[in-house]
């Protein structure tokens, strides 16, 4: 097999075009509309009315990549929650993201976790890290983990967040799904990350297998998701290379 090719990511524009954020606003929106969907085929409106502001905040954003500002500021714009919000109210985790002043080093958020981690990591090659599609499989760098930013924990073995460490050309950063149990995810932009949560959501609203709620192993039709709103059909197609007809938006084998 060929050599996989690779572009840094300091040298890659992140693939999420939303100067204004006005994209991050219609995709929230849209989910908003699919959470309100389960809820109340679920009975779930009570919830729904609890969770009101949830994601409304007046913590600075200025050190958050421009993806994860243009959420905070949509978020609040049209009162969004999602369906983890409504599941896990009153657990630990309860919150689908924490408040951009919880946000923590990884570091400082569970030091043996990271030291169990610096045992037994052995770094991948760039051919093989800087992927972003079903080609990723198991590349992981321990400095993922030593340059994390912690932007929300699910359960007891899954973190979200930021990789600190690089930057794209459009001032994006590299962000990271962990579960000790089932691997990892990177993403080249927390709206990356995003569009997988929102698919898991997807998939469960539509009675189907929560586990193809992936952006990078999604087996459905693209158009009847909220994601167009958010990424262009080039950058969809990426996701899944070799898989996607070339409109990057039609049903999948």
């Amino acid at each position: 097999m060929p050599p996989l090719s690779f572009t840094h990511y300091a040298a890659m524009h992140s693939g999420y075009r939303d100067a204004d954020g006005a994209r991050m606003s219609a995709f929230l929106q849209c989910w908003k509309e699919q959470t309100l969907q389960w809820a109340r085929a679920n009975g779930k409106q009570d919830a729904v009315a609890a969770l009101a502001g949830r994601y409304t905040t007046d913590d600075a954003l200025d050190a958050l990549p421009p993806s994860a500002q243009n959420f905070w500021r949509a978020a609040s714009r049209v009162d969004w929650l999602s369906i983890y919000d409504i599941e896990n109210i009153g657990e630990e985790w309860e919150r689908r993201l924490w408040l951009p002043s919880r946000i923590k080093p990884f570091k400082e958020f569970d030091p043996g976790w990271l030291d169990i981690l610096r045992e037994d990591f052995s770094d991948s090659p760039d051919e093989q890290y800087y992927q972003y599609n079903t080609t990723q499989s198991w590349a992981e760098r321990l400095s993922d983990f030593e340059n994390l930013l912690v932007y929300s924990d699910e359960d007891v073995s899954v973190v979200n967040g930021e990789i600190c460490g690089e930057q794209s050309l459009d001032g994006e950063r590299q962000f990271k799904s962990y579960d000790s149990h089932r691997g990892q995810s990177r993403y080249k932009s927390f709206a990356h990350l995003l569009a997988t949560f929102y698919l898991t959501e997807y998939q469960q609203v539509h009675g189907r297998d929560r586990s193809l709620g992936h952006i990078y192993h999604f087996r459905g039709d693209w158009a009847k998701t909220c994601i167009p709103l958010l990424f262009d059909a080039d950058e969809i197609a990426s996701w899944q290379a070799g898989r996607l007809p070339a409109s990057g938006l039609g049903e999948l084998g």
